[in-house]
């Protein structure tokens, strides 16, 4: 089969590469649409050393069930699916209480194991969901990123009429911004910086009321100013010491900062903001299996614009342009799709 090996920093190949073998409990996926996940992005340009070259990296996909295990249950051969890539041991204290995601032993396909940058990639059976007839594959990859503005929006406990910050007009941004909208909130702001204009342009399209540019005035003054005393919530999607501890002053007193942001792992806090307001910083990781089945729903209802966010899609035969495009943002780049088979 043919997959993109990545070997660190921007370095892919294509390779010949032998079909995966199954378990019983198993199904191999032949991968028709797979997108490049922020976190991959971060390899590729040393921002992160979570992955480990050599490594096949992809866990926003979807296909078709090519073969099945002995033991495998819930799907046939020749099944559309899209696949959760969350894969979590189901006894640990977490699992037990449906937090999967962070699951103590959890491993993540295309980062523990090899992933859907490749013709075929074989995966829990118990992983794989059904796809509804009206949902493309180019839509069922844009699954996972939505899953995860799910469940940042629900750590944010949004109620009907509140003021939400949003840090950072990436995917995760975007698609936090879209499950706020739905969850009822009132004013939602946004920021971003120079070389962001186009994201934040799709912003207003997607329900930002205010879009910020960081580089020609100061968020934390204007959104002070607007609310009157801080926002109800704010979700960090970019992961600096500089957006954290603006969340942190851009919050009403009482409130929450939910960052979602992986980028910096070392950061200093304002501890007398922290204290003397009572903030609470709470870590967001990931999405629940709630929250995944929640995004197809959304997506096969018509409620979430997907269409909007995919703005380019490649070959895999062409996927290190894919990642160049999206780490230059080139277009206005936001969810890059890779085209893996036809």
């Amino acid at each position: 089969m043919k997959a993109a090996v990545w070997y660190g920093g921007k370095d892919f190949k294509i390779e010949e590469l032998k079909e995966p073998e199954i378990s019983e409990e198993q199904a191999l996926i032949q991968v028709k649409v797979a997108g490049i996940c922020g976190s991959d992005l971060h390899a590729y340009d040393g921002s992160s050393k979570r992955r480990k070259p050599p490594l096949v990296m992809g866990h926003e996909f979807s296909g078709i069930v090519s073969k099945v295990g002995a033991k495998a249950t819930g799907v046939a051969v020749g099944d559309r699916v899209v696949v959760n890539p969350i894969i979590a041991c189901g006894v640990c204290e977490p699992c037990r209480t449906g937090k999967n995601h962070i699951c103590e032993n959890m491993r993540l396909i295309g980062l523990h194991s090899s992933g859907a940058f490749a013709e075929y990639v074989a995966v829990p059976a118990a992983s794989c969901i059904k796809l509804p007839d009206n949902v493309s594959f180019e839509d069922a990859s844009m699954v996972e990123p939505i899953s995860v503005g799910i469940h940042a929006a629900g750590r944010a406990g949004i109620k009907i009429g509140d003021n939400i910050v949003i840090i950072g007009p990436g995917m995760i941004g975007l698609t936090s911004l879209m499950a706020a909208k739905m969850a009822g909130a009132g004013k939602i702001f946004i920021t971003g910086a120079n070389g962001d204009e186009g994201r934040l342009a799709l912003a207003k399209k997607l329900g930002a009321d205010v879009t910020i540019n960081v580089m020609q005035e100061d968020p934390v003054a204007r959104i002070l100013a607007e609310t009157k005393g801080g926002a109800d919530s704010v979700i960090e999607a970019v992961g600096l010491q500089r957006t954290i501890q603006q969340a942190m002053s851009m919050l009403r007193r009482g409130k929450n900062a939910i960052v979602v942001g992986l980028m910096q792992t070392d950061i200093t806090i304002n501890a007398i903001d922290l204290t003397v307001k009572e903030i609470g910083l709470l870590g967001d990781y990931g999405y629940t299996k709630d929250d995944f089945m929640r995004a197809l729903e959304m997506i096969a209802a018509g409620r979430a614009n997907v269409k909007l966010l995919a703005t380019h899609t490649f070959p895999l035969e062409e996927i290190a342009k894919g990642f160049e495009t999206l780490s230059t943002k080139e277009g206005n780049a936001i969810k890059v799709l890779i085209k893996v088979s036809k």
